[in-house]
């Protein structure tokens, strides 16, 4: 999220829902003392992730705003989205032509918009749930790592040789 400092509460509130929907948010407020705001923001568009311009009069009026957004443009298939915190604030300069979401009008509306786009153009990737293992595998591998843990061959004065000693 590039937003202006100290905009970080409307920066939290849009990053809420995108949280929800399983993205891993980045702005201002989220990075912890020690680590650089600017490696972030760098990290994030190498991995080709987007930006959510959070467009308030300030934001709009700082330099941090404008270098995110322009560096964004130089990575190939890093997408921009605005997000019009404030009614008077201008977007159209960074955003060119593309649909910005209304925060100010509606900001539940604006939240699920923005969501809706990530989610068309940055899917999440769900691990898919591991099928349920059947009894007999679970069986079998009890079996074996009871035999591992505790050699009952040998507690049983069974002869050495596995094979024999379990037939």
């Amino acid at each position: 999220l590039a937003h202006a400092d100290g905009d970080e509460a409307y920066a939290e509130r849009l990053a809420e829902p995108l949280r929800a929907a399983g993205y891993d948010v980045v702005h201002r407020g989220s990075v912890l003392v020690g680590e650089s705001l600017l490696a972030e923001a760098t990290r994030v568009l190498v991995a080709g992730g987007p930006v959510v311009l959070c467009g308030t009069i300030r934001a709009m009026g700082t330099r941090w705003a404008s270098q995110v957004v322009n560096a964004a443009r130089a990575y190939r298939g890093v997408r921009i989205y605005g997000v019009q915190i404030e009614r008077d604030a201008n977007l159209a300069y960074l955003t060119f032509d593309t649909e910005v979401a209304t925060y100010w009008l509606d900001p539940d509306r604006a939240a699920a918009e923005l969501v809706t786009a990530l989610t068309r153009h940055y899917p999440i990737e769900r691990d898919a749930p591991a099928p349920e293992p059947s009894y007999a595998a679970v069986e079998r591998r009890f079996q074996t790592l009871l035999l591992d843990t505790c050699d009952i061959i040998d507690l049983a004065n069974l002869p050495a040789d596995r094979h024999v000693a379990t037939r």
